[in-house]
């Protein structure tokens, strides 16, 4: 195990005591597959289980259109892939239907990911199986190069088909991305310190000077303190003794450090911080002691004061009505389009209700900035019916939702687009 560098837990693994006994049945030696035998059997698999997906969404069971999800990323290597998921409709069973789904392609991309490559790699995933007619709607995330992948992909439908695809009305953003940005948009606005760098280990710490008038980035404070906390086992030893000091009985936790590209890391790591508060101030003091001079003075600096805390508990205020709005609509097991546009209205309406407020003084700016990235995305879901569509096919709500949230205009305005969206589809 030492020479393959491999933990010695993994001689606990199931799959490799199995693996073991059946060797040890052998009577003739155990011959191993040489690389090349593996890679070609792996690829065999992929083709027909490719194959047996093909048949099956084809089939008279999934009569429906296709709706896909895709994404784009780049490796750490700098390698970037390409992953695309279908969402259909099927009769599992006579008069019983059920939200399936599957990973279509997944693709390395040998170039930038830019709009055109995508669109043609997405065209490619869905025409080797035989779905380039039945595809709904396109799901996928908020980037500009996204915009220019559906005109391609919509370009190569036509060439393929001679029918017409909409690449704006057929697109979906998704809206977990819509909350992120929002979301980066309220935390960025109100805090401009770095989050930790490890090649830059000092670059995180805000500005300690206190004095009439002067806001300290209580955010950045939270932050410098996790990552003091976090640096060595003998700092991680004494945030569990200060702990266990106050709540013997009560199991130790580690302060959490955020991260750029998950704005919920940071909710995560100021609710830790609030609910451990006194324990927090108690780590602070304490390691300040344990320096000197002007080490230690910059230490006992990062102490959040009575007011900098109290700003802690209205942000988290405000980044939970983020984390109600995500998790509304986060669900891989049943169809959630039809609360966005009640999740979104109810988002925007929390944080204007908190910018009207005087308590969150301190936080108008950044309310007025996230609101106006949440507005934005509202608007978009003008582009395509399918938000009306599903919030009306909602057998619990159908109408309700918005003939008591919307004006009466608004409302007369949404009943004419489904009366003429109906009769479309019975033409």
């Amino acid at each position: 195990m030492s020479n393959i560098l491999q933990p010695i837990s993994a001689l606990d693994h199931p799959k490799f005591q199995d693996m073991i006994n059946i060797a040890a049945r052998a009577t003739d030696g155990v011959v191993i597959p040489s690389g090349k035998l593996v890679r070609e059997e792996i690829i065999r698999l992929f083709h027909q289980q490719l194959e047996n997906l093909r048949i099956r969404i084809n089939s008279d069971k999934v009569t429906g259109k296709l709706h896909i999800t895709c994404d784009a990323w780049q490796a750490n290597n700098t390698d970037g892939y390409f992953v695309v998921t279908g969402h259909w409709i099927e009769e599992v069973a006579p008069g019983r239907w059920q939200l399936q789904e599957a990973i279509l392609g997944f693709t390395r991309l040998n170039n930038a990911h830019h709009g055109v490559r995508l669109g043609q790699a997405l065209f490619k995933v869905v025409q080797r199986l035989g779905i380039v007619k039945r595809i709904g709607y396109v799901t996928c995330d908020n980037a500009s190069n996204n915009g220019t992948m559906l005109k391609e992909f919509a370009r190569q439908i036509y060439l393929a088909t001679n029918e017409t695809w909409d690449p704006i009305e057929r697109r979906i953003n998704c809206l977990a991305h819509v909350i992120n940005l929002a979301t980066q948009k309220l935390i960025s606005t109100h805090s401009n310190s770095l989050h930790f760098n490890s090649h830059e280990p000092d670059a995180h710490i805000p500005d300690t000077v206190t004095g009439p008038g002067i806001l300290r980035d209580e955010i950045g404070l939270v932050r410098a303190i996790a990552v003091k906390e976090r640096s060595s086992a003998k700092r991680k030893e004494l945030f569990r003794t200060i702990q266990l000091r106050t709540h013997p009985d009560v199991a130790a936790k580690q302060m959490i450090l955020d991260m750029k590209v998950r704005w919920s890391s940071t909710y995560h790591m100021l609710h830790r911080a609030w609910d451990l508060r006194r324990d927090v101030d108690t780590f602070a003091f304490e390691i300040a002691q344990e320096e000197s001079g002007e080490k230690g003075e910059k230490l006992e600096a990062l102490r959040l004061k009575s007011e900098e805390w109290a700003r802690v508990d209205l942000f988290l205020n405000l980044l939970a009505c983020a984390e109600e709005a995500q998790h509304a609509f986060s669900s891989d097991m049943r169809s959630t389009l039809h609360l966005a546009i009640p999740a979104l209205e109810k988002l925007h309406a929390q944080w204007k209700l908190a910018s009207e407020n005087a308590q969150y003084t301190d936080f108008w700016p950044a309310l007025e900035a996230a609101m106006e990235k949440v507005d934005e995305y509202y608007q978009k879901t003008a582009d395509s019916d399918a938000y009306l569509l599903a919030m009306v096919l909602d057998p619990v709500n159908k109408m309700s939702y918005i003939k008591a949230n919307w004006e009466e205009p608004l409302y007369e305005e949404a009943t004419e687009n489904l009366e003429a969206l109906v009769r479309v589809s019975k033409k």
